[in-house]
């Protein structure tokens, strides 16, 4: 039951449109999710990788090679430059 003022062709030419754009946008959303988790991945990986740096260049360093004291202490206040950059942010609420 339509109203007169409504064309049924215009009606059906939207809601085509909004349902195509709703497929689209949970297309999208999926592909933001496994950006997400890929980034999440690649970011663990790479604290791993720099966490088997810092403990070399720390064995280095307490083996007294040179160069390795100025490195280490170079990397340490990198290091608590993002603790403390990382702790400052406000933690994101669990989702329930």
């Amino acid at each position: 039951l339509l109203m007169g003022n409504v064309p049924l062709a215009e009606f059906e030419k939207d809601y085509a449109d909004a349902k195509e754009l709703a497929h689209l946008v949970t297309l999208q959303e999926g592909l933001l999710q496994e950006t997400g988790d890929t980034m999440m991945l690649a970011g663990s990986e790479a604290l791993q990788s720099a966490n088997v740096v810092y403990a070399s260049v720390r064995l280095a360093k307490e083996q007294k090679m040179p160069g390795a004291k100025a490195l280490y202490e170079t990397l340490r206040e990198k290091n608590a430059r993002i603790s403390r950059r990382a702790a400052a942010k406000p933690k994101e609420a669990a989702l329930d």
